[in-house]
């Protein structure tokens, strides 16, 4: 168990919930049907946003009003934060989206 529900109870606006699930698609779709808002986003635990990349969505969103799916490229890195290769992101494929 990680500190999760103790770094949500510092934001009046998140809530927290765990319980079973059949795996990480099903536990981010869960999440997903209990998002509220016009737009839902995930990050996984070892994941983390560049600077300046809310900010590009924001501004990729605005110009593109009918958007249903934004996402980019990825960069990996190594267990102490050092660059090791870019993904850049893929073409769009609905199929991406089905399990």
């Amino acid at each position: 168990m990680d500190d999760t529900a103790e770094v949500v109870a510092r934001f009046p606006h998140a809530s927290f919930f765990q319980e079973p699930d059949k795996g990480m698609s099903d536990g981010i779709n869960k999440g997903f049907l209990k998002a509220q808002g016009k737009w839902v986003m995930w990050l996984n635990a070892d994941d983390r946003l560049k600077p300046g990349a809310l900010k590009a969505v924001i501004e990729f969103a605005e110009a593109n009003p009918d958007a249903d799916v934004i996402y980019g490229g990825w960069d990996y890195m190594d267990g102490e934060g050092k660059f090791i290769r870019r993904m850049p992101a893929i073409p769009f494929d609905r199929r991406i989206l089905v399990q």
